[in-house]
C-alpha cells in the first residue's frame, strides 16, 4: 500500500514523526514557541477513548503504521522545547463547522461518537494556538 496526498495507508513513510521534526528544528532556529500539532485520538493516553473497531481492526491492523508515526511524532513533539498543544481529533467527516465539539475529555471518556468535521477540527486548532492554556498538554477533541 502507499500513501497519497489525500489518504495514509497502513504502508506509509513515517511522516508524521520527519514532519515534526522539521517544523521544531525550523521553529528553534527561528525562535517561534507557540506549536499547536494535530496527532490523532488513540494516541498516547487517549487509547482508552477508542472502541474495539477503533482499537483492534483500525489501528491495530489497517492503519497500525500510520498510528505508529503519530505515536513517534508526539515524542518528538514532547521532547521539544516549544510551548506545545497535541491536538487529537478523532475520525473526520465532512461535516460543516458547528462549534458542538468536545474538548479535552479524560483518557477513559468512551462517550464521543468517535467523529468530528474536518472544519470543526480547523476550528480547535486555530482556537489552541491563539489560547496557550493547554501548553505542555495533549487535548481531544470529538463530539
Amino acid at each position: 500500500m502507499r500513501s497519497s496526498s489525500l489518504s495514509v495507508t497502513a504502508d506509509a513513510a513515517p511522516y508524521a514523526k520527519q514532519a515534526a521534526r522539521a517544523v521544531v528544528e525550523a521553529m528553534d532556529a527561528t525562535g517561534v514557541r507557540r506549536l499547536v500539532c494535530q496527532s490523532t485520538l488513540g494516541a498516547g493516553d487517549s487509547r482508552g477513548n477508542l472502541n474495539f473497531v477503533w482499537k483492534r481492526l483500525m489501528f491495530g491492523l489497517l492503519l497500525r503504521k500510520a498510528y505508529a508515526d503519530h505515536q513517534r511524532q508526539e515524542e518528538v513533539v514532547r521532547a521539544s522545547t516549544l510551548d506545545w498543544t497535541l491536538l487529537r481529533p478523532s475520525a473526520f467527516t465532512d461535516g460543516p463547522a458547528t462549534g458542538a465539539y468536545r474538548s479535552g475529555f479524560g483518557p477513559d471518556d468512551r462517550s464521543t461518537t468517535l467523529k468530528i468535521s474536518r472544519a470543526d477540527v480547523a476550528h480547535a486548532l486555530l482556537a489552541h494556538a491563539v489560547d496557550g492554556a493547554d501548553a505542555g498538554r495533549a487535548v481531544a477533541v470529538s463530539y
